[in-house]
């Protein structure tokens, strides 16, 4: 327990103290700090308060560090409960709200882009093209085969000009 001399400091106690004594006197300067019943705005005395506490307790319980004990493995609750972060402070949290508005501006700005591209994709890949083609009109145009070989090679979509071939040299 020598490890959290300054635990023992919080709570105003000697090194010696017995899980007992922690607990008594974690509880008196626990309703002293808490922010429901004290004045108190800035509740991290009472969150360093209670950190001291629960690492006293566990070290009352465990005894010193080892490699079995459950705060030295990475698979267990414990470990991860000694390693939470602490809490942020107001410029911290407008900084990262700022970062998520941006982010999220970021993101419709790409959205719409998006859907700016697949609209114009579909407009001149589909319905532009489907103007053109099949309009009603008919053309008179060179039925040699050379042309007629030509305008099927260009856009093979066009075949429908073998099957007008075909029947104008029938008739």
């Amino acid at each position: 327990m020598l490890n959290y001399k300054e635990d023992f400091t919080l709570l105003g106690l000697p090194e010696t103290a017995t899980a007992d004594q922690i607990k008594r006197a974690y509880f008196v300067k626990a309703k002293a700090v808490h922010p429901d019943t004290s004045d108190i705005q800035d509740n991290r005395q009472f969150i360093e308060l209670q950190n001291a506490y629960e690492r006293l307790i566990y070290e009352s319980k465990f005894g010193k560090i080892h490699e079995s004990d459950p705060r030295n493995n990475p698979q267990s609750p414990e470990y991860w409960d000694l390693r939470k972060r602490p809490p942020k402070s107001e410029a911290e949290k407008q900084k990262e709200q700022a970062y998520e508005e941006k982010r999220k501006i970021i993101e419709k700005q790409l959205l719409r882009r998006m859907a700016i591209g697949i609209v114009l994709g579909l407009w001149f890949g589909t319905i532009f093209p489907a103007l053109f083609v099949g309009s009603g009109e008919q053309v008179d145009l060179c039925v040699c085969d050379k042309c007629i070989l030509k305008r099927v090679r260009s856009n093979p979509s066009t075949s429908y000009i073998l099957k007008d071939v075909v029947e104008r040299r029938q008739s």
